[in-house]
């Protein structure tokens, strides 16, 4: 069997010094926006196509490269690859007609703090220069 990891793009959208998350209403997980890498597409082209259908948002630049993070499940079912992207805006975006089945919370930086397992990258996130 042939088997490839799932490849997502993800946004950090970070705006008067939080960033953007969905919860999602049917299990209360919080998420980046942003969703899966179709076959020929570019992730920068995923992402724009995601940002689009989920929110209706196209943001006024490409967002830049972040990093990434690896997940491989313990019973090794799952592998998948998130692509992270970072973009600032100066005021947070207003998203009309948005498609996805969640909550728009915009986070600070304690609250990454207290989740993740990555102070480092965390600091970076709320960084003056996080790319």
């Amino acid at each position: 069997m042939d088997k490839r990891p799932n490849v997502c793009a993800k946004l950090m959208l970070r705006s008067k010094n939080r960033i953007l998350m969905l919860q999602h209403r049917s299990n209360g997980a919080y998420d980046f926006p942003g969703g899966h890498v179709e076959w020929a597409e570019s992730p920068e082209e995923a992402l724009l196509r995601e940002l689009k259908e989920e929110l209706n948002y196209a943001p006024p630049e490409v967002p830049k490269f972040f990093g990434y993070w690896n997940y491989v499940s313990a019973d090794k079912k799952y592998h998948d690859v998130f692509l992270y992207f970072f973009l600032e805006v100066p005021e947070p975006p207003t998203f009309e007609g948005m498609a996805e089945q969640a909550d728009l919370v915009w986070l600070d930086k304690q609250w990454y703090l207290d989740r993740f397992d990555d102070d480092a990258r965390v600091e970076r996130m709320f960084s003056s220069n996080p790319v």
